[in-house]
């Protein structure tokens, strides 16, 4: 049997903890929960600046972490943070030039996938051929034909950062009533997956009849039927402006 498969099974599939007969076919039940625990917060203050100056500002943070343990007994975790900022301030500089400007940040952090045995890519040699990703020491998906194979997956998306502002003005004038302003977004992303994948199914361990062969015998053994594997860089990142202004006329006021 192939050492590293041998390896790879002692670190990942627990040993039989369900006596025989109460579940017909069955030698282990799952006895981990599954956690989520969400938490949000929100701020807001409004303040008249004298007879001229309206203003408020919110903050709004929300934290939604999740973790479960499936079979076999490789955690899967998910994190999340989000955060948005909101100030407004409305000036009146005469009663005829009402000017409104408007500033806000929206933040974002998510991650999602699978947590391996410390250690274990590195015991088995599997790290050579599937690098830390994000700093992670993880295994490759394994797909093992007719068994309960080994979960990995990896997303990560954020830091996400948007600042957007606006300022707009409405202006009276004679009989004429004008809007005009500017506006602009700056964005933020990043990108960053992965996505590795080993397939033993039963040909490896067949005599050429479809009905022949194992696929946990093909895994022990060490002989995939297909594997991929990402090459280079996987973290995407782009930023992006975008830019506005506009003017109008309402309509004709008639006094």
């Amino acid at each position: 049997m192939n050492a590293t498969a041998v390896k790879v099974a002692a670190g990942i599939y627990p040993a039989p903890n369900l006596a025989p007969g109460i579940i017909p076919g069955a030698n282990y039940i799952n006895t981990a929960g599954n956690v989520s625990d969400g938490n949000q917060w929100n701020v807001r203050a409004d303040h008249q600046f004298g007879s001229r100056d309206t203003f408020f500002a919110r903050y709004t943070a929300a934290s939604n972490p999740s973790y479960g343990v499936s079979l076999p007994t490789i955690q899967g975790t998910t994190t999340d943070r989000i955060a948005n900022v909101a100030l407004s301030d409305t000036h009146i500089f005469t009663p005829n030039i009402v000017v409104t400007g408007r500033y806000s940040f929206m933040g974002l952090n998510y991650f999602t996938g699978n947590v391996h045995p410390a250690g274990l890519a590195e015991q088995t040699g599997l790290s050579g051929q599937f690098p830390a990703w994000e700093g992670r020491s993880m295994l490759p998906q394994m797909t093992i034909q007719g068994y309960q194979g080994v979960s990995s997956n990896g997303a990560l998306i954020g830091p996400i950062r948007e600042q957007s502002g606006m300022a707009d003005a409405h202006l009276i004038k004679g009989g004429h009533t004008i809007d005009f302003g500017v506006a602009f977004v700056r964005t933020f992303v990043n990108l960053d997956q992965v996505s590795w994948n080993v397939n033993f199914s039963r040909a490896q361990t067949s005599n050429l009849n479809s009905t022949t062969g194992d696929g946990l015998a093909s895994f022990l053994l060490g002989t995939p039927f297909t594997a991929t594997r990402q090459i280079g860089g996987t973290r995407g990142i782009m930023t992006g402006w975008r830019k506005g202004r506009m003017c109008r006329t309402p309509g004709v006021i008639r006094t």
